[in-house]
């Protein structure tokens, strides 16, 4: 399945505007979180850069010799980090606000493929992530608003096949639907989390009980 013909990616960026390397959108909830912490003239790589970091010393496979996916990529902090990584990354954003600039952050980098579905197991005819038939997945990123039921359900096969490492970013407890879907119907475990992104996989010789432990005690 390829998406590459479908959406014809511009030139230039409609309501969007570039900050050093870094092309934003003019008006977004990212755009004004990166600006809150900081990071629009400095170091916007750098955003959630710790989890991530955390997240690779987690990996049961070789970066260099594996996939990494990005679901909902938003402008691309986290794929780029990625494709300096891993050997191939497969990259899913539907939010037309975002893509643009998603590919102009990309542009001039290699190893990644683009793919504009729209992800939701509920509605006909849409994509699944399993659709694409990744293969050598070692780490899987869900952005929280895509962090659902709906689309872990498509993502299912490739996980329980591949046992990759699963991030989740922005979900507040484990009684959040997605964490508790991840445990009950994947079979996966929370090895570790930082402030309020979670790192699930298989090991549980793996948990980081002491921070778990910390962030259960609503201290951040």
């Amino acid at each position: 399945m390829n998406d590459l013909d479908r959406w014809q990616y511009p030139r230039v960026v409609p309501h969007g505007k570039q900050v050093g390397d870094l092309w934003i959108p003019a008006d977004s909830e990212t755009t004004n979180l990166l600006t809150s912490q900081g990071l629009i003239a400095s170091k916007p790589y750098a955003f959630k850069r710790t989890v991530r970091d955390i997240a690779y010393g987690y990996l049961n496979r070789n970066p260099a010799e594996s996939t990494a996916l990005d679901v909902g990529a938003n402008i691309g902090l986290s794929a780029v980090d990625f494709v300096s990584r891993f050997k191939s990354v497969v990259v899913f954003e539907s939010r037309d606000h975002y893509t643009p600039v998603l590919f102009k952050n990309l542009e001039a980098r290699s190893g990644w493929t683009l793919y504009t579905f729209r992800l939701d197991a509920r509605v006909p005819g849409s994509a699944t992530v399993d659709d694409f038939d990744c293969e050598n997945v070692a780490l899987v990123k869900f952005e929280f608003d895509l962090a659902t039921e709906f689309v872990l359900s498509g993502a299912a096969e490739t996980i329980c096949q591949q046992k990759p490492i699963v991030l989740i970013e922005g979900k507040p407890n484990t009684s959040d639907p997605a964490i508790d879907y991840c445990q009950r119907e994947l079979k996966m475990i929370v090895l570790d989390r930082y402030e309020n992104d979670w790192i699930l996989g298989w090991n549980e010789a793996n948990i980081n009980h002491a921070r778990l432990a910390y962030y259960d005690k609503d201290t951040h």
